[in-house]
């Protein structure tokens, strides 16, 4: 079963992800994930925390974009955030949800694009 979220219930260290992903220095998103954490993004995985920085700031060099939310859920497994994206990456605008798995300490163990 899922249960509907506003932006404002999401758990805390969800909140802060969308925080930092926006802030100037976006690569301190990565200490909120587990040390051996993975995220799944344009056909790759990244592990563990610093693969996941690397991964941070190559996103953020290569791309530009806003983020406008539409939604967010909550499942026994997951909280997914639903964002439409808008930038100069291809195609210009996709809507995309953010799968997040967070475990029992508070931190992101995955996280993945749907």
């Amino acid at each position: 079963m899922s249960t509907t979220l506003s932006i404002t219930q999401l758990p805390s260290v969800v909140r802060r992800y969308l925080e930092l992903q926006e802030s100037a220095d976006a690569t301190h998103a990565a200490d909120l994930f587990a040390e051996d954490a993975s995220v799944s993004d344009e056909g790759r995985t990244y592990h563990g925390r610093e693969e996941i920085r690397a991964w941070i700031a190559a996103s953020k060099a290569a791309y530009e974009y806003s983020m406008e939310f539409l939604g967010a859920r909550e499942t026994d497994e997951l909280v997914g955030i639903s964002f439409r994206l808008t930038g100069n990456f291809p195609g210009g605008t996709v809507d995309l949800e953010y799968q997040f798995r967070i475990d029992s300490n508070g931190q992101i163990t995955h996280l993945y694009f749907a």
